[in-house]
């Protein structure tokens, strides 16, 4: 099986989805700046960023290495990675997970052949009755 894209949209742009990632951050307080950024900078590296993506699948946040036989050639990855070009920066705010939980469960009924319309409908009223109680 093939990953693929998700579906160009009738408007003729390709839809696009949320894209996390994970950094790394340096505190000013560290008594050891230059050690924490030389690992910092190793643990960024190219060949560290492959070896964690071949180690546990996790995609590397580093576009040029989504082009990479070991990712652009992997059936299942390789989807993603064209994905991700199309991605937003996941927002670091509270009111994203209500959208991941009603998403989760929508996709639940949607595998179970249910009507999209409905369910979508339904997973965007849950979505913001969850955020206004956030509120």
């Amino acid at each position: 099986m093939r990953s693929a894209p998700l579906p160009v949209l009738e408007n003729g742009e390709p839809a696009s989805s949320l894209v996390g990632f994970k950094s790394w951050l340096l505190s000013p307080y560290s008594e050891h700046q230059y050690w924490a950024q030389d690992l910092m900078l190793h643990l960024t590296s190219d060949e560290q960023n492959m070896s964690y993506y071949m180690a546990t699948g996790e995609m590397p946040a580093v576009s040029t290495l989504l082009e990479a036989p070991e990712i652009a050639d992997d059936e299942l990855m390789s989807g993603f990675a064209e994905q991700i070009v199309n991605g937003e920066p996941m927002p670091n705010v509270p009111e994203i997970d209500p959208v991941f939980g009603a998403m989760g469960d929508a996709m639940l009924f949607l595998a179970d052949g249910e009507d999209a319309d409905e369910i979508m409908t339904e997973a965007v009223e849950q979505i913001q009755q969850d955020i206004d109680t956030m509120n």
